[in-house]
């Protein structure tokens, strides 16, 4: 059994300062010290209550300074990847097309096939396009221009315009510090092959091996250290993923007993063994009383079953739907995306608008008598648009939702990702 008095007793004699250095003055803790003392109390305990932590590493690419990870320095044998494709192309041409851009083989053709309006004939001979463009030096220039502007430039042409979409991919992603992996760069260069047509080109270990020399690319190891704390949302952790009666305390603790004050409460509650009566987990709580759900009927008679749980279910549908359909760069289900997500959720829930909404949830279950007047449900207040006009935010974006407090279209970025919490206004909860 650890102690968190030992732990803490040897943490400050590693972190004391000698004895000549010690002042009265330096001992008064400040306010951000006593902030950082609870932090870390709190993080003690929650070692204590669990049998392991795990620390999320993971590799990914970056730029490296002169040196390769051993594991991409050797060069891979490909001899069974895309063998029979080449780079530069087989053509007798390629050598001699390669000293003209695309760019300048496209203006050199638009040049000669203009066409008089008149005649419906080229307003231009060769000759005249020898004499605008020095370089073409004769005729049968134009129709080997032609013959690879209609292939999409050379071989090696495609491939350095495949080489760059890939580069920029991977540099966009560094600047929003998302993870790349090999698989990645090798997706990005299969799906820019396909749009220009560059037949057998398969992103072999070997073409990775040369585009990561190319641009200095290499492996490290970086641990995600970064927690986002939501101000509406408790997080714990359990050592088997399933509950505990010292989880449930944890939240009477931390939940219940903040919420409730010292108002006359109604807790109702399965009936798992380890929050019952015998328990007494509640009985120190005065003006509240529990009701037990019987085995069987939580669908039937529990509030959030019968009728919340949909409405809080509908919102992440629609954000999981915008995420997949706009392709964005996100992880839903990182434990920072999955705080900002229920927390952004609840928060919605907890307005005003939807008072009634959750009162017949409590009719539906059969605690009262009286059905509410007509409600809004989350479909009807917050996707459903009167107009497209985005509120509150400079934004050029499609409204994702309208918020449930200041009523105003928001886009996904300005919900989600700049997270559109409301502070310190009277809710529901």
């Amino acid at each position: 059994m650890i102690n968190a008095s030992v732990v803490s007793s040897l943490l400050s004699k590693k972190f004391a300062q000698s004895a000549t250095s010690i002042n009265k003055n330096v001992l008064i803790p400040s306010i951000r010290e006593q902030e950082v003392a609870n932090h870390l109390a709190e993080l003690l305990n929650s070692i204590i209550d669990s049998h392991s932590f795990l620390i999320e590493t993971e590799t990914s690419l970056d730029h490296v300074l002169n040196e390769i990870e051993q594991e991409d320095a050797n060069e891979p044998d490909d001899s069974g990847s895309d063998s029979d494709f080449n780079e530069t192309g087989n053509d007798d041409d390629s050598a001699f097309l390669q000293k003209f851009s695309l760019d300048y083989m496209k203006q050199v053709i638009e040049y000669y096939d203009e066409k008089d309006p008149l005649t419906g004939q080229r307003r231009r001979s060769s000759k005249s396009v020898k004499h605008r463009f020095r370089r073409v030096k004769h005729s049968i220039y134009l129709s080997r221009f032609r013959s690879y502007i209609e292939k999409g430039g050379t071989q090696q042409q495609k491939m350095e315009i495949l080489n760059n979409y890939v580069y920029h991919k991977f540099e966009h992603a560094r600047e929003l510090f998302l993870l790349i992996h090999d698989l990645d760069l090798r997706r990005r260069a299969l799906k820019k092959a396909q749009e220009e047509l560059i037949n057998d080109f398969v992103a072999s270990e070997k073409w990775l091996f040369n585009f990561k020399i190319k641009y200095n690319i290499g492996s490290r190891k970086v641990t995600k250290n970064h927690f986002f704390k939501a101000p509406n949302i408790v997080v714990s952790c359990s050592s088997s993923g399933k509950l505990t009666t010292s989880l449930v305390k944890y939240w009477r603790d931390c939940v219940l007993l903040p919420s409730i004050s010292s108002h006359r409460t109604l807790l109702i509650s399965d009936c798992w063994s380890g929050q019952g009566d015998h328990t007494g987990v509640y009985d120190d709580i005065r003006n509240l009383r529990r009701l037990e759900i019987p085995k069987h009927t939580t669908n039937q008679i529990q509030p959030l079953d019968v009728f919340y749980n949909n409405q809080h279910r509908y919102i992440a549908g629609r954000i999981y739907d915008r995420v997949q359909l706009d392709e964005l760069d996100v992880n839903l289900s990182e434990r920072n995306n999955i705080i900002r997500c229920q927390s952004l959720i609840y928060n919605q829930l907890c307005a005003p608008i939807f008072q009634l909404m959750l009162k017949y949830a409590w009719h539906a279950s059969g605690y009262t008598d009286d059905h509410p007047e007509h409600f809004l449900s989350v479909k009807e207040a917050c996707f459903t648009f009167d107009n497209v006009t985005l509120g509150g935010n400079c934004c050029e974006s499609s409204p994702f939702i309208c918020c449930s407090w200041c009523r105003n279209n928001i886009c996904f970025k300005h919900f989600f990702f700049d997270y559109h919490f409301h502070h310190n206004l009277h809710s529901l909860a």
